[in-house]
């Protein structure tokens, strides 16, 4: 006898399922991931993040593009910096369907 998922049954829960996952392609990436794990500690200016991951200006700003178009961060201006940070509300909606597809 087959078992099926509550979280593929539950229908508004399969839609936020569903909706992670471009958020979920985009975070595959192992420099995205590694640029999601300095945000989330704190902002940082891309020419911080170019110091601390030893990667080309045009990369990161082309994987922060990446992660700015799948609302998983935010930036600012100052000055003629941009400072990223990670976008709380996102992160925060991903735990909540992350944690309720993976309970036991």
């Amino acid at each position: 006898m087959k078992k099926s998922c509550s979280c593929i049954t539950d229908t508004r829960m399969a839609d936020s399922l569903l909706s992670l996952e471009p958020l979920l392609k985009a975070l595959a990436d192992a420099n995205r991931l590694k640029i999601v794990c300095l945000l989330a500690k704190q902002e940082h200016c891309v020419c911080e993040l170019v110091e601390s991951l030893d990667l080309a200006q045009n990369l990161i700003s082309h994987h922060l593009g990446v992660l700015k178009k799948n609302d998983l961060v935010e930036c600012r201006r100052e000055g003629t910096n941009m400072y990223y940070a990670l976008n709380a509300k996102t992160a925060q909606r991903m735990e909540s369907v992350l944690k309720h597809v993976l309970k036991k």
